[in-house]
């Protein structure tokens, strides 16, 4: 291989469907090139993504690696596929049945996902919800101890490996227990290396040792392990000597996003793309220009035996797992096959089963069955497409919404209903603190918690009951996908 083809190995672009400008021509143009081996992917339907994978690998010289965020399933991303409730309610629902449950769930992820041409799952969220304030790993974790999360992250590993899909253990050495989100700002994690190995180390740790495929590396700071305060994915003593040499893991190692603003408010593009290829990194996860990371690695290399050695071992880690997942003997999905199998109606009932054992009641209990003319049902949602299905059912019970922007949300006058069910998709986004419910609306709830039957849902965050003191029936699903509404309804209704 000619240097260029290896520095392309290295770098894994967006590839947005969901980007008004999408133009597949760009992707075209970065492959001839840069010689890109590999696209994060975002958004699609299935035929259009089948369609888009199968000619940029027919011009591509070496086979390319797609990959995408799929904690939820590839219907995450993909239009009209499988959609399952965030990882916290798998955990509770693996509570009520066992981790085979999760190893289901990321079987089907794994079958769907390479049936559309989806080779690389960058998932599981091995990091442990200790910190309740935290504002983006919060549903996204198994759970808020090691134990939960080692077991259940290994279920979700092997059904993701077993099934031809590349597993991603994410985001070493832990983002559980910051209060950062690290989209925005560079959290830091100031334990002691004793209580790391306790507790954060140890799903990561049990995955390397099991043979998970890939370690997706965070932004995250930890004095305990670089004296110097920059992010693990710049580290040597994280990338090398802990990971590489001391543990002795020979998986992937890929940076968490370098367009980040723990990267980006801290280094420039060239600073940041070296420190993370000299610290260990073999892939790194959408720089902000295709050119100026290529560039950055190619004149790091040049001339340097020590760092064209790392370069290869890298390439090489690359084009092993390229292998495993026999891309280089076929490297097209068909399209008739894809449209069999995404969101099929096996799949479907599966999803629906999964959706409601993810019920948990935090509180009380559920009410019983609802007097409709005396009750009801307040939205307050972030995404404004989040209760279409609640929304449609108005004719069944009153429903009013309230979509909170900033940091208020319209508050609607309930004191004419006996009942108010209060429903929220509070949960943590990237780049967005919108985890918890602002105080104004903390405040009505206490109101109406007080003076009335009531129920609060949350579709999201389990943690948004904290402080209400009149809160006597809490119940949390998970999810806010059609399939948990339509459940929700089903015992709100009968």
């Amino acid at each position: 291989m000619h240097l260029d083809e290896k520095v392309g190995q290295l770098i894994i672009p967006r590839l947005d469907f969901n980007d008004p400008h999408f133009d597949l021509s760009k992707a075209e143009d970065i492959i001839r090139e840069f010689h890109i081996g590999s696209f994060i992917v975002f958004g699609g339907d299935v035929e259009e993504v089948v369609h888009s994978f199968n000619h940029l690998q027919s011009i591509s010289k070496h086979p390319i690696l797609f990959s995408a965020d799929l904690e939820r399933g590839l219907g995450q991303q993909v239009k009209g596929a499988t959609s399952f409730p965030y990882f916290m309610g798998l955990a509770e629902a693996a509570k009520k049945n066992s981790v085979q449950l999760i190893h289901n769930v990321a079987k089907i992820t794994a079958i769907e996902s390479r049936a559309v041409g989806i080779h690389q799952n960058f998932s599981p969220v091995l990091d442990i919800n200790n910190n309740r304030d935290n504002p983006i790993i919060n549903i996204r974790s198994f759970g808020e101890d090691a134990e939960t999360v080692t077991s259940c992250g290994l279920a979700y590993i092997k059904g993701l490996q077993e099934n031809g899909m590349l597993a991603t253990a994410k985001h070493f050495p832990g983002h559980g227990d910051t209060q950062v989100d690290s989209h925005r700002e560079l959290p830091r994690l100031p334990h002691s290396l004793s209580r790391l190995e306790q507790l954060e180390f140890r799903p990561f740790r049990r995955a390397m040792e099991t043979g998970v495929d890939a370690l997706m590396i965070g932004h995250i700071a930890v004095p305990s392990l670089d004296a110097s305060g920059l992010p693990a994915a710049m580290s040597t003593n994280i990338m090398t000597d802990l990971i590489r040499n001391q543990w002795k893991y020979e998986g992937l190692i890929i940076t968490d996003a370098m367009m980040m603003g723990a990267i980006i408010d801290q280094f420039s593009e060239e600073e940041g793309v070296t420190k993370v290829f000299d610290a260990g990194a073999d892939q790194m996860l959408i720089p902000v220009s295709v050119e100026k990371a290529f560039a950055a690695i190619e004149r790091r290399v040049k001339n340097n035996s020590e760092a064209t050695a790392r370069l290869d071992k890298s390439v090489e880690r690359v084009f092993f797992a390229k292998k495993k997942l026999g891309l280089f003997d076929n490297r097209f999905t068909d399209n008739a096959n894809a449209l069999k199998i995404v969101g099929n109606h096996e799949h479907e009932q599966f999803a629906h089963h999964i959706a409601q054992q993810c019920f948990a009641t935090k509180k009380g209990k559920w009410p019983d069955k609802l007097n409709t003319e005396d009750t009801v049902v307040w939205l307050i949602q972030t995404d404004r497409n989040s209760f279409n299905y609640l929304k449609e059912k108005t004719n069944e019970i009153k429903i009013v919404a309230s979509v909170w922007s900033d940091e208020m949300a319209a508050i609607p006058d309930l004191s004419e209903f006996k009942r108010v069910v209060v429903i929220t998709d509070v949960k943590p986004m990237a780049w967005l603190k919108k985890y918890q419910l602002p105080d104004a609306v903390k405040n009505v709830l206490e109101s109406l918690f007080q003076n009335k039957e009531h129920l609060l849902i949350s579709c999201g965050n389990p943690y948004i009951g904290d402080g209400l003191k009149n809160l006597k029936n809490f119940v949390c699903t998970f999810s806010s996908e059609q399939l948990t509404q339509e459940e929700i309804m089903r015992r709100i209704v009968g």
